[in-house]
């Protein structure tokens, strides 16, 4: 971030399995929307017991919008493994893409076996 304040991070961030191909992510936004204000947020979906930005290397930007659905991390077989565990993060980006904010918690889920 160039001077100023980051926004904060979102807090009280749920996941629940939609379907196997999707999860509805929800969020609070935070208190401290930064100096610049809040121009957007990235959801990050890790798969595995690491959270490791470097294992999600994408992350779907999304509005003001406190809800989103997102579809399982890349190099996986487009379907969310009742086998296997992941976790999410939103993160707040600055208006204008000025730098990132705050990265809530981890939040564990695993799809529902059929």
């Amino acid at each position: 971030m160039v001077g100023g304040r980051a926004p904060g991070p979102p807090t009280g961030v749920t996941a629940v399995q939609a379907d196997s191909q999707h999860v509805t992510v929800s969020w609070t936004p935070p208190e401290d929307h930064g100096t610049f204000g809040i121009g957007h947020y990235v959801v990050q979906v890790y798969s595995g017991n690491s959270v490791d930005p470097a294992q999600a290397p994408y992350g779907d930007p999304v509005s003001s919008t406190a809800t989103t659905q997102v579809m399982p991390p890349s190099g996986d077989p487009w379907l969310f493994d009742p086998n296997f565990s992941y976790a999410v993060t939103v993160r707040t980006v600055e208006n204008e893409a000025r730098g990132w904010g705050g990265t809530s918690e981890a939040v564990p889920f695993q799809a529902p076996r059929s």
